[in-house]
């Protein structure tokens, strides 16, 4: 099961007509926190331009964009105590190696990037096996 969610106003064609607030950011890290905790897989979104340029040698050309998201990633774990967030961002290259596998991001940095994409993410849940479903088998 997706949940897909973003916060901000938007109107019927999904146009921005008022980005998130700094609150709602909170709330969506809270949110994002929450499902990790539970063992959901949480998809974000954010601009290269903000989130590569911190922790990496990428440098932006004229066309990155630095207010709309312009790529994802997985969130993988949150570690409060040290300030960081860790995700998987399959893309990511320093000094033309992958170096997305795992990457530590700083908090800031990361909040920075997910503003952006007015905190944007799509939160996923293992499927469960239907116990009435014929044929199927739960363990």
């Amino acid at each position: 099961t997706a949940t897909y969610k973003r916060y901000g106003t938007y109107d019927d064609n999904g146009q921005r007509i008022t980005a998130a607030t700094v609150e709602e950011g909170q709330e969506a890290f809270r949110e994002l926190q929450a499902a990790l905790a539970e063992g959901k897989a949480v998809v974000v979104a954010y601009p290269v331009a903000v989130v590569w340029t911190a922790v990496t040698d990428f440098v932006p050309g004229p066309k990155d964009k630095y207010t709309e998201a312009d790529h994802a990633a997985v969130v993988t774990q949150v570690d409060m105590k040290r300030g960081i967030v860790y995700v998987n961002d399959s893309s990511m290259t320093n000094k033309g190696k992958n170096v997305g596998q795992g990457k530590a991001l700083p908090i800031g940095v990361f909040m920075s990037g997910w503003q952006a994409a007015d905190y944007e993410m799509t939160i996923v849940a293992a499927k469960t096996p239907d116990a009435a479903a014929p044929g199927v088998r739960v363990a």
